[in-house]
């Protein structure tokens, strides 16, 4: 059976939140190479350790030596204050993979 990997994703919504403390919530959604969809909610501060971790990981994707030859996405600032703009625009985000490392 071929291993399941990642297709597309994409920020569906922001949600403001209240408990335990103000904070957003990002719904994503995963696309993966079977067809199938997950939606998961995630807050920045874990897309944040994320892109840690792929920088990282993968330092000629990440464009440490080489920036032009980057394709580990930037990660936009932290939004202090979701303005009506700021949530329209982080709902055009998507990601497809385009290393097989990142798959």
């Amino acid at each position: 059976m071929p291993r399941r990997t990642v297709h597309e994703v994409t920020v569906q919504d922001v949600q403001k939140r209240r408990n335990p403390s103000k904070h957003y919530v990002y719904l994503i959604k995963v696309c993966w190479s079977d067809g199938s969809t997950e939606v998961i909610y995630r807050r920045y501060s874990k897309f944040f350790d994320l892109q840690m971790e792929l920088l990282d990981k993968f330092p000629v994707e990440g464009g440490q030596k080489d920036p032009k030859r980057r394709i580990i996405p930037f990660l936009p600032g932290f939004p202090y204050s979701i303005t009506r703009e700021a949530r329209r625009l982080s709902l055009s985000v998507s990601f497809t993979p385009k290393s097989p490392f990142l798959s």
